[in-house]
């Protein structure tokens, strides 16, 4: 009985393997719901000493 109540309260997710495909970050700008983006200065900045990268780069 516990497990099929603990079954019918699972959602279903759907993900990548590889991460998200390219697409999905063309833009850097979230779009989930009705979130915006915000529109003051960050208070941090984020830099990659790469461009493009493959799995099992170290990103630093």
């Amino acid at each position: 009985m516990f497990l099929y109540v603990l079954l019918c309260c699972v959602g279903v997710v759907h993900g990548y393997g590889n991460g998200a495909v390219g697409v999905v970050c063309d833009t850097m700008t979230p779009k989930h719901g009705s979130n915006t983006p915000q529109t003051g200065t960050a208070p941090f900045t984020v830099t990659a000493d790469k461009t493009t990268f493959k799995e099992g780069d170290q990103i630093t």
